[in-house]
């Protein structure tokens, strides 16, 4: 998302039909044509039209932009000004560049406008720093943004993502963390799974005893146009199904349970069960399956086992942690209290957690108001110790133990 003064306009990332993760599309960046086709689609397939409509919102033509400032992972910052990721792919995963770096827009082939309207040549664009291949500027901007090195007990910033970056902030210490929770969340691989969009299920409510489900759809569209379901209804439904019985904690439906849903809603067949989530009179082809349930369980766990493992080694339970900043567009639609029951937050309170939204946005236009910003963001970034969680002793065990829902 760009922001033109109070104006502000958003889009998906063209690059998604190159891969719906970092990891494919850093293997897909091995070619150079490949890489050459990602960073056309980052800057002109993506950044110029957001710019271009952020200034027709505000009345201004893009010459009269002096720069501006992008935050990103890693890999996105790289394939934005076309240089090769493929370093980040193998072990031991090494960025060519962390620091910030300033571009000209021509640089980038960035192309805003036409004639005496357009983006001039030489106009600064500013990269925030990151901190390492998998916990890039999007989380520095976060952290700086959210002030959560000034917090005088221990917090704690999740951005839930295909990439779950967790940094712990204990006695002004900082540790971070990235683990990889693949794009479910984001409604890829799931049957019915759909990105946050007009006409998605955004929420689900579920009782078996009388059986009754309720769902919400972006937009107020009728169930039976739904277009699919998204990340937060899928977070619901893992809480509200286990809470009211009709899940097991390993997920599989409960056969028992299972009686009490009326036969509109079950589909059984040679891949398993799935309940469908449809309206009154039936309507609606949207469903969860068991299969779904196990891709979902195991993003869940990713983010579970990454903040336990991070919070063990600070020698720190979740009831020590002041305030949880749950950041990123996924985490600002979450049903926090589904979240926490679903064990995705595990063993938070719902008082602990303060949903802060887009804070990568907000450290780039706190970095294009104040000079000093950067600078202090290249300090902080330099503070923050990066744990490996592929070589910490415990944490194979915890992703298996938040395998299971609580």
């Amino acid at each position: 998302m760009l922001r033109a003064g109070f104006w502000r306009a958003g889009g998906f990332n063209e690059q998604i039909r190159f891969g719906d993760n970092v990891l494919t599309r850093i293997d897909a960046a091995r070619s150079r044509e490949a890489l050459v086709a990602m960073q056309s689609a980052a800057v002109s397939g993506t950044v110029a039209p957001l710019i271009l409509r952020a200034c027709e919102r505000a009345g201004r033509a893009p010459s009269r932009l002096a720069g501006g400032s992008i935050a990103g992972n890693t890999t996105m910052l790289h394939l934005l000004v076309g240089e090769d990721p493929s370093s980040m792919g193998v072990a031991p995963f090494v960025p060519r560049f962390v620091k910030g770096r300033c571009v000209t827009a021509s640089s980038i082939g960035l192309v805003v406008g036409k004639n005496g309207d357009a983006l001039l040549p030489a106009t600064p664009v500013q990269l925030l720093p990151g901190i390492a291949a998998y916990i890039g500027a999007d989380i520095t901007a976060g952290v700086y943004a959210t002030g959560m090195v000034f917090d005088k007990s221990p917090s704690l910033l999740v951005d839930i993502g295909t990439n779950g970056e967790i940094v712990l902030q204990s006695g002004g210490r900082l540790t971070a963390c990235a683990t990889a929770a693949g794009p479910a969340f984001e409604g890829s691989g799931l049957c019915c799974g759909t990105r946050a969009r007009e006409g998605a299920i955004s929420g689900i409510d579920l009782s078996l005893d009388p059986f009754r489900i309720r769902a919400e759809t972006i937009g107020n569209v009728p169930l039976s146009r739904a277009t699919g379901i998204c990340g937060s209804a899928y977070v619901d439904f893992l809480s509200v199904a286990r809470q009211c019985g009709l899940l097991l904690e390993s997920g599989r439906f409960d056969l028992d349970m299972w009686q009490l849903v009326p036969p509109g809603h079950r589909i059984e067949n040679d891949d398993g069960r799935a309940l469908r989530i449809a309206g009154e009179n039936g309507e609606g082809e949207a469903h969860i399956s068991e299969v779904d349930i196990a891709i979902l369980l195991q993003a869940k766990a990713a983010i579970g086992a990454g903040i336990e493992t991070l919070l063990i080694t600070a020698r720190i339970d979740a009831p020590g942690i002041s305030r949880l900043y749950l950041a990123g567009g996924f985490g600002m639609h979450l049903n926090v209290k589904h979240a926490i029951a679903a064990g995705l937050l595990p063993g938070f309170r719902e008082e602990q957690v303060r949903v802060v939204g887009n804070t990568a946005l907000a450290g780039a236009l706190l970095a294009l108001l104040d000079r000093t910003t950067l600078d202090e963001m290249e300090t902080l970034r330099s503070q923050v110790e990066v744990l490996e969680l592929n070589l910490q002793a415990g944490f194979e065990d915890s992703f298996v133990d938040h395998l299971m829902l609580p």
